[in-house]
């Protein structure tokens, strides 16, 4: 269960502890498939994995980031629905960062509790040299306010989908807590595409404005860049009537724009690549409003049954 945020403040500001290390406050907001609320989302990983690293090394620029979800004995707790990493929400994090080659090369080791509960690597340089864009041809969609808000979503599908969604998944309900605006546009679900993806349009909520800085722009493309990445899956698993629970490992992420607007809108694009043994390869892409790339993005991700479906969908 999601337990929405009073403030986001502490989501984007990090202190420096000394010079390799910063450090975060919670609480922080959970995953929207977390059981229990106590899971931390892993877009807010990743995004103050990067965030430890330009508040110690200012003057650089980074551009590429891979990030591996960790967890040691004791992180792991188990329900009668599976078993799932805990990144707790409501303990500090530590971002240690070792370096060299004039920071152009870095490692960043998260801890929580003084365990290690992830791992990054960031590849900067001090001036901008980020990936080509031109290639990354962006899906004619309508603009943002011509989709419906999350308590529309269900209402706009057709039956039996729509009872599905009304009766049997709080999903949009806990996507309705993020800081975010969230505005469904398609998934495999309910597709536009002859291809499964999941599109959506996202922005910072109004009224957590006054919580973000104009500086703060690769911080929020980066919390977006793990958001509903999943869904893509969970749906295609559930065109074929199987209920499953995702977990992410990996998460890989190409820096086109370092300094996007920290409150515009983005679109979200993703696509499941491979599904094989429990494990999926998914690629997104994050647009601005003028249909440029910002972000492009490869995870894995491991699933496991919860329930086999009686639904008709």
């Amino acid at each position: 269960m999601v337990v929405p945020p009073s403030t986001i403040h502490n989501y984007f500001n990090l202190i420096g502890i000394d010079e390799t290390t910063a450090r975060s406050e919670p609480p922080y907001i959970s995953g929207p498939s977390a059981l229990n609320g106590n899971r931390t989302f892993g877009g807010l990983l990743v995004s103050q994995a990067v965030n430890s690293f330009t508040t110690l090394f200012p003057g650089h620029v980074p551009h590429t980031i891979n990030y591996k979800f960790v967890t040691t004995e004791g992180d792991v707790y188990s329900t009668s629905k599976g078993i799932h990493i805990a990144v707790q929400t409501r303990a500090p994090l530590h971002f240690k960062v070792h370096h060299f080659e004039d920071a152009k090369i870095a490692s960043v080791l998260a801890y929580q509790n003084g365990k290690l509960v992830g791992i990054g690597h960031i590849r900067s340089t001090n001036e901008a040299q980020l990936l080509d864009n031109s290639y990354c041809k962006c899906i004619d969609y309508e603009p943002p306010d011509q989709y419906p808000k999350l308590g529309e979503v269900a209402l706009t599908r057709p039956s039996p989908l729509r009872e599905f969604f009304l009766v049997k998944y709080d999903y949009f309900e806990e996507l309705s807590k993020y800081p975010l605006d969230v505005r469904f546009i398609e998934s495999p679900l309910y597709t536009t595409s002859k291809v499964d993806k999941t599109a959506a349009w996202l922005k910072i909520r109004n009224d957590f404005r006054d919580d973000v800085k104009s500086s703060d722009g690769l911080s929020v493309a980066l919390f977006m860049s793990d958001f509903i990445i999943l869904r893509v899956v969970l749906e295609i698993y559930q065109k074929s009537n199987f209920i499953m629970q995702g977990s992410s490992l990996h998460h890989s992420v190409w820096i086109h724009d370092t300094n996007p607007d920290p409150l515009g809108w983005y679109l979200i694009v993703s696509e499941c690549e491979i599904i094989s043994h429990g494990r999926a390869r998914i690629s997104m892409r994050l647009f601005n409003e003028l249909r440029k790339c910002v972000l492009t993005v490869i995870q894995e991700a491991y699933f496991q049954p919860t329930a086999k479906s009686k639904s008709k969908l």
